[in-house]
């Protein structure tokens, strides 16, 4: 992907910083000129903006407005034509707390000498990533890969490589204004990985968009390094959404790593707390637990939890009681029912498979039943 700091470092363009303390990380996917302000309603993010001093000073509220437009859809850049000296000190100021990247261009040099040389290295990084994803999907898919065959441009394949595996679940882009949030948000996330990448902490990455998730493959030159774990806070709260992580394998061996990041993916609800990161390594004894779920032959052994589906509130309930650590305040808190209710569900749970949730031996009926309904529920949609 294009940034600031590669555009910059690649071709000398003739533009003038107003904030020489800029965002140098910001992506770029698409550079064009604007004759208006009121660009909300087709920004998706990544535009490298160009703009007259004229069409920006209607308004004083106008300018600061767009500014804050463009931060919010993530943009790339502003550049403004014409006489500095017009732009208003509210402007500047927010230009200067935002650290939002703004250049001026002089008025002797054209748009097209700036938009030239940066549509140019769009094209070429479309190519390379491209390569990049196509190389991704094969990786995903295939169970021996032979790398003597492929290609990367960013990558040397003779050489030992190592890959983790995310996976997330996202929701279906719905309104106009869910697929621009869901845009934001992978802008975000590429803006970390590519500084990663640039403070070598990181070897390279390849971001995968399909319909019903993201598969994202961060590869290494070694199996264990201090920069491995420098990358998992970039996984925080901002992205509303849980990834399933692989263990780190070598890159022959993705296929694998992918299984593994989707199990986890799928079994995150069985950790204790709620976490943006679920590694294989936390569910992987429920694996073998999976396996015996999705054994036809042993179906009869869920006859007992088979009722809970007509009951999606005790099914809940149960599910997180398990996932409390089987602690009875923290299951309530985390239903937000009171105690002596969790109590009532647990005892019409025991009422109806006939299971005892205090017993040994039924709590492993009753959790192999949670895990066994969540499986029918996934293939079922």
């Amino acid at each position: 992907m294009l940034t600031l700091r590669n555009l910059f470092s690649n071709t000398e363009l003739p533009l003038i910083p107003l904030n020489d303390d800029f965002n140098q990380n910001q992506l770029i996917r698409s550079v064009t000129v604007i004759e208006s302000t009121n660009v909300a309603t087709w920004l998706q993010g990544g535009e490298f903006l160009l703009i007259t001093e004229d069409t920006l000073l209607h308004k004083v509220t106008d300018s600061v407005k767009l500014l804050q437009t463009l931060i919010s859809f993530r943009c790339a850049a502003l550049v403004i034509k014409g006489d500095p000296a017009q732009l208003s000190p509210e402007f500047v100021q927010e230009v200067e707390a935002s650290h939002f990247p703004v250049f001026l261009l002089p008025q002797d040099v054209t748009y097209l000498e700036i938009m030239n040389p940066i549509n140019e290295q769009l094209f070429m990084l479309k190519q390379a990533l491209y390569l990049k994803q196509n190389l991704g999907a094969y990786l995903l898919r295939t169970p021996n890969p032979v790398l003597d065959t492929l290609y990367s441009p960013t990558l040397d394949l003779s050489t030992p490589l190592w890959v983790s595996v995310l996976v997330a679940e996202k929701q279906l882009a719905e309104t106009a204004a869910d697929f621009k949030e869901q845009e934001r948000m992978r802008l975000q996330l590429i803006e970390k990985l590519e500084n990663l990448v640039q403070l070598q902490q990181l070897d390279d990455y390849i971001l995968l968009e399909e319909i019903s998730g993201w598969n994202l493959l961060l590869i290494h030159r070694q199996k264990e390094s201090q920069g491995l774990l420098k990358i998992w806070p970039t996984f925080d709260e901002t992205m509303p959404f849980h990834w399933g992580v692989s263990d780190c394998l070598p890159l022959t061996q993705t296929y694998e790593a992918f299984q593994q990041a989707h199990f986890a993916q799928r079994m995150e609800h069985l950790i204790p707390q709620q976490k943006v990161l679920c590694h294989f390594t936390e569910v992987e004894f429920y694996q073998l637990l999976d396996k015996v779920s999705l054994d036809e032959s042993l179906q009869h052994f869920f006859r007992f939890t088979k009722i809970l589906q007509k009951h999606p509130q005790l099914l809940q309930t149960l599910e997180m009681y398990f996932r409390s650590n089987e602690q009875l305040k923290t299951t309530s808190d985390q239903l937000f029912i009171h105690i002596n209710t969790l109590r009532y569900r647990l005892e019409r749970i025991h009422e109806l498979t006939g299971l005892d949730y205090t017993k040994s031996s039924d709590k492993v009926k009753l959790f192999l039943g949670i895990i066994h309904l969540k499986n029918q529920l996934k293939v079922s949609k």
